[in-house]
């Protein structure tokens, strides 16, 4: 077992068992009548992947990118005193949030290299969640500075968008959660 080689796999055994087992065909042999219980053998490992690995490289980043996307919400302002000791305005937001983007995207595109498989991952989903909540950021961001009109952007200097971030991240990946899992 010491030579086996898998990339984010710890190999704990292997063992021989065998099964007895019937078939119904003939092998392409017309005059075969088959064997009832007839045994074969198999070998197995057991194998237990490495978890870390896969967080620290693709949740991790994103988790930091989320966390970078309320700190650009959290700057947002009216006020001249943190309005000048930030500089957020909307086209500031809106370069930053371009950033993100590419950033979770090259990290998702990453993500989906290194796995080959043709449905979307769990993993995808935390990348997904951040896609829509950079858009959000992003509209919420010229709504402020634009529209004086609508209160639930100015309220309390965009209280409740500064709010509702991590409810929204955390409620709308708990539905995927429940969705994949459950």
């Amino acid at each position: 077992l010491e030579d086996i080689v898998l990339s984010g796999v710890e190999v704990h055994s292997s063992f021989f068992s065998y099964a007895f087992n019937n078939y119904n065909s003939n092998y392409g042999i017309s005059s075969y009548e088959g064997i009832t219980d007839f045994p074969e053998l198999y070998f197995t490992v057991l194998t237990k992947r490495n978890i870390f690995n896969p967080l620290l490289t693709y949740v991790l980043p994103l988790i930091l990118i989320a966390f970078i996307l309320f700190a650009v919400q959290m700057m947002m302002s009216k006020e001249e005193k943190k309005n000048s000791l930030f500089g957020v305005n909307p086209s500031v937001v809106l370069a930053t949030c371009s950033g993100l983007f590419f950033s979770v995207l090259v990290a998702h595109t990453a993500l989906r290299g290194s796995f080959e498989v043709n449905e979307v991952l769990y993993i995808e989903y935390f990348a997904f969640v951040l896609y829509f909540m950079i858009m959000v950021v992003t509209i919420n961001s010229y709504l402020f500075s634009l529209n004086d009109n609508l209160k639930i952007v100015q309220f309390g200097d965009n209280l409740i968008p500064k709010l509702i971030f991590w409810p929204i991240v955390l409620i709308v990946l708990l539905a995927v959660t429940v969705k994949l899992f459950y």
